[in-house]
């Protein structure tokens, strides 16, 4: 296991003693749920090795990780052990711990308990993953990696990037609960609009950090913002849907405008030549359709 119950403690506030035994079964589980996919199974095998010895001078690059692996393992360890904590199983069924001086928390104690122990995991995965991004010399594994086109498959890839179109407080539970609305909306508005050619293009540039022209910034600008506002009118049932179709209109206007500045889109069926206007209609429920496509 990456960690051990006493390295846990580092990132937990306990009134009591955290029991090995109760603790550390639940460690491997949040290792296959929560770190593993995030960090490649090659990764995530090198510093599990690693962790046994843990020589930061011979593997610098696993001491500098370790500690966001750390903190977000802590804290999913601890959500999964949660309800099995003060539960006790026997020949007699089930019990709870209570004695004169402590008594069983209330169902709405322990759920806001929880609730703010996965949103303190997912805050620290969007640090490790930061940290990762910031360093991606340093872990060809992860780059090389499945773990690594999953978390750049999309125009937006952080809780913080989405947060400067649409704010979720930079969450990375909310953003992670959003992701794949995001993925429907970029296969059914965006791809459609300026073809899969170049929406693949796009997300090839945002992964490897090539240099935008400022033409080309606006445009990811708009498509950024539109996932974002839609993703959040849907899926939050935030009033955003007029602000994801000024932004829709924007990127064709832009793309048809300067087709040089777009390979892929200049060369598809997409391209029109047309600038302005786009005139939309009144969306309905069973159009099923964006007025902002038309």
């Amino acid at each position: 296991m990456l960690i051990t119950t006493q390295q846990a403690k580092q990132h937990l506030k306990l009134n009591t003693s955290l029991d090995e035994k109760n603790f550390a079964p639940f460690i491997p589980d949040a290792e296959r749920k929560y770190i593993r996919p995030f960090l490649g199974d090659t990764l995530f095998n090198l510093l599990d090795t690693w962790a046994v010895d843990k020589d930061a001078e011979e593997n610098p690059e696993m001491a500098a990780l370790y500690p966001y692996v750390v903190a977000a393992l802590s804290r999913f360890s601890l959500l999964i052990a949660t309800p099995h904590l003060n539960l006790h199983i026997g020949e007699s069924g089930f019990a709870v711990v209570s004695n004169q001086n402590l008594a069983p928390a209330s169902k709405e104690r322990v759920a806001d308990f929880k609730a703010s122990t996965e949103q303190l995991g997912w805050d620290n995965i969007e640090d490790m993953l930061r940290f990762l991004e910031q360093h991606k010399d340093d872990y060809e594994e992860w780059v090389l990696s499945e773990a690594f086109t999953m978390q750049t498959k999309n125009l937006i890839n952080s809780a913080v990037e989405f947060h400067k179109h649409v704010d979720i407080d930079e969450s990375r539970l909310t953003f992670h609960r959003l992701r794949q609305e995001m993925t429907n909306i970029e296969a059914r508005f965006v791809k459609p609009l300026i073809s899969e050619e170049q929406f693949d293009a796009f997300i090839e540039m945002l992964r490897d950090e090539e240099p935008f022209t400022p033409i080309q910034r606006k445009v990811i600008n708009h498509l950024q913002a539109f996932v974002a506002n839609m993703a959040a009118h849907v899926k939050l049932e935030r009033d955003t849907k007029e602000v994801a179709e000024f932004h829709i209109v924007e990127t064709r206007y832009l793309m048809n405008k300067y087709p040089e500045e777009f390979t892929e889109f200049a060369l598809s069926e997409q391209y029109t030549g047309a600038t302005k206007p786009f005139t939309g209609y009144e969306n309905t429920d069973e159009t099923g359709m964006f007025s902002a496509l038309l």
